[in-house]
């Protein structure tokens, strides 16, 4: 799955230089006038605007990628140097009890609260100090996306750090990927209600178009793109951190209730 990712992602770096109609935030086919159904020319047809969609679908993979990166190095950088102090401040590290209540705030409350903070920051930030770009709400909301990595392998770094054992890379890996899953959904949100970078199209901003120019129910073959990579590159990246993990700690997520 990452390696489709990352072809798409390829993919939109190339198209553009093959012809100026494939730059997905304003390249338009002279030949075409506002939406079109998929053809030759573009397999997935074009927006309201003309704009190729699978041109769009390509950038937000590589957005998706390039952002997901830098945010999970950010959040696993924080983590270690929390699991570092609180092994020099405790003497154990408690787990959290595995009962629906903690599944609940793993995977549903917390990661809805981080798009919650991070809608009402952006939106306060917005009219004081303008439009925060998605490069400085990396360094801001890092810390927040990295605690979902805490969750999983937070504890384990920490006793990694007290035993004075060496940090094994897959578990790291398995904290950084996790982030990544995370950061696509949350942007994937975001960027839909508007609030991300206007200059980039993301996955996100292909939703909110296809929703507000009424093709909705018109054109899947414009909204279901971008919904499947969603889903799958999130999901993706979640099972690949599930692995990282089991391969590492013997202690698999299946058999410990953290589905």
């Amino acid at each position: 799955m990452l390696a489709v990712f990352i072809g798409l992602a390829v993919i939109s770096l190339v198209l553009p230089t093959i012809d100026p109609m494939y730059i997905p935030l304003y390249g338009t086919d002279p030949e075409v006038i506002g939406f079109s159904r998929p053809s030759s020319q573009h397999i997935l047809g074009t927006d309201f605007m003309g704009r190729d969609l699978f041109s769009q679908l390509c950038s937000g993979a590589y957005f998706a990628l390039i952002q997901g990166i830098l945010w999970s190095i950010s959040g696993m950088v924080v983590l270690v140097i929390v699991a570092f102090i609180l092994a020099q401040l405790r003497e154990e590290t408690p787990r959290l009890v595995d009962t629906t209540l903690t599944r609940y705030a793993r995977f549903v409350a917390f990661p809805l609260g981080i798009i919650g903070v991070i809608s009402v920051l952006t939106l306060l930030f917005e009219t004081a100090l303008g439009r925060l770009s998605w490069v400085s709400g990396i360094f801001i909301f890092a810390p927040l996306i990295g605690f979902m990595a805490w969750l999983a392998v937070g504890h384990d770094i920490e006793v990694k750090f007290r035993k004075g054992e060496k940090i094994p890379a897959r578990l790291l890996f398995s904290g950084a990927v996790l982030i990544i899953s995370y950061t696509v959904l949350s942007n994937a949100v975001l960027t839909f209600f508007g609030m991300g970078d206007p200059s980039v199209v993301t996955w996100g901003m292909m939703l909110q178009w296809c929703f507000v120019s009424g093709y909705t129910f018109k054109a899947p073959f414009w909204l279901l793109p971008p919904i499947i990579c969603i889903y799958s590159f999130s999901r993706g990246m979640l099972a690949l951190s599930y692995g990282m993990y089991n391969v590492v700690s013997e202690k698999y997520f299946f058999k410990e209730g953290w589905f």
